[in-house]
């Protein structure tokens, strides 16, 4: 089973003060990010790829997303709406930016979640690493479970999740950590392959718009 991840388009525009939005920020594209979606959804069509399903948060940025890829693509269902596919709760970090956040909690903080991929200690946040792992290998168990193996699945979600389906690969999560290579940038894409258990990575932060 081929299993391609999308992180969802901006949601700020040139001007906007950027700010780290989590679970409870459910902020809409803008017009890059609708855009994003569009390449996402033309990548698709030139590589012939058809999901069988399309996943994703219940963040209006994950939805819309994933509606735009579902009708360029002319496929005829809805997009599933999995909580497990939901942003990272970022605690007191949400709606700071970087520099607002260095100076309430440190620059250490930031940089052991923004470099290191490590759970910060200061700001409070939402949930645990060992809760998100959880949900990752539920959701990837029973997507396997309910579709073909010969299905090609998409799930559409946000940057602090999306790096935790590199741990379903033996050491794929820990190198990547130390090369700092885990981030998925707005709108694109990663593809896994799923078999018997085993998973595998085709690429990983893939620009579906370059030419």
């Amino acid at each position: 089973m081929r299993l391609i991840l999308a992180r969802h388009g901006n949601t700020f525009a040139p001007g906007d003060k950027v700010v780290w939005a989590g679970s409870s920020n459910d902020l809409a594209l803008v017009e890059t990010g609708l855009k994003q979606a569009h390449n996402a959804a033309e990548y698709l069509l030139t590589e012939n790829i058809k999901p069988a399903a399309i996943y994703c948060s219940p963040l209006q940025r994950t939805k819309k997303f994933a509606e735009i890829v579902i009708e360029r693509l002319s496929l005829n269902y809805q997009p599933i709406v999995d909580a497990r596919l939901n942003e990272i709760d970022y605690g007191e970090w949400t709606g700071l930016s970087d520099q607002e956040i260095i100076d309430r909690f440190g620059e250490d903080q930031l940089k052991t979640w923004s470099e290191l991929s490590q759970w910060p200690q200061k700001g409070s946040w939402g949930g645990s690493e060992s809760a998100v792992l959880t949900d990752i290998k539920s959701f990837v168990d029973e997507i396997q479970k309910k579709h073909s193996p010969s299905d090609t699945i998409m799930a559409v979600s946000s940057n602090g999740r999306l790096r935790y389906f590199l741990t379903l690969m033996n050491g794929e999560f820990e190198s990547r950590r130390q090369e700092k290579k885990v981030k998925v940038k707005t709108g694109h894409l990663c593809e896994l392959v799923l078999d018997n258990g085993s998973c595998t990575l085709n690429y990983w932060d893939k620009n579906p718009g370059a030419k």
